[in-house]
């Protein structure tokens, strides 16, 4: 009787991946959630492009599902809030559009989705794009957009430069180039941390 008191029951915690559906036509809001629900996530719903910004920059998302045709504030907005937040800079993230030609496709990417589905796509297709997307860790496409949009602050810097004062010119300069050492200096943490564990 002793030892069965001195048993202790485990407990299994199960954690379940969380996603941002961004979709604005309810038929379609309940057949992804469907579909991400059977692949394990958890379904948290951004009707409009202004409600999707809003959770982009208060919670950590494993994977965003978003179409291009919102109310409010434009797809490519989002996409580009999510490439800039510091939540969920490296989450994948998946254009699910009706309309999608080659150049669509494209310039989705260039704008900085991981991938495209058509719309109605079935559950084996979402989990073929969505095991695609997690070939890349979130640690790459995290740093890999950190670059980027120092890049672009740096082009704008370059042409600002010639109108400010000599004193707020070198400000701007150090900080830049302060943001472009750390994320540097973090990634190559990372990259040895990662050989570290091969």
């Amino acid at each position: 009787m002793e030892s069965e008191a001195k048993q202790t029951v485990a407990t299994t915690v199960t954690i379940r991946k969380r996603a941002l559906l961004v979709e604005d036509y309810v038929p379609c809001q309940k057949i992804m959630t469907h579909y991400l629900q059977q692949l394990g996530y958890e379904v948290e719903l951004a009707a409009d492009g202004i409600e999707a910004i809003e959770f982009v920059h208060s919670k950590v998302y494993d994977l965003i599902i978003e179409d291009l045709g919102l109310t409010g504030i434009s797809g490519k907005e989002v996409i580009q809030n999510v490439r800039t937040s510091t939540l969920n800079i490296g989450t994948p993230l998946l254009v699910w559009s009706a309309y999608v030609n080659k150049n669509d496709e494209e310039q989705y990417l260039a704008w900085g989705a991981d991938g495209v589905l058509i719309k109605v796509c079935q559950v084996k297709e979402l989990k073929k794009a969505i095991e695609k997307c997690f070939l890349k860790t979130r640690y790459h496409r995290k740093f890999y957009y950190q670059l980027r949009n120092f890049k672009k602050k740096w082009d704008q810097f370059l042409i600002e430069v010639e109108t400010w004062k000599h004193n707020e010119c070198i400000n701007k300069f150090k900080f830049s180039l302060h943001e472009a050492l750390t994320t540097l200096e973090e990634y190559q943490r990372w990259l040895n941390l990662n050989r570290n564990e091969k």
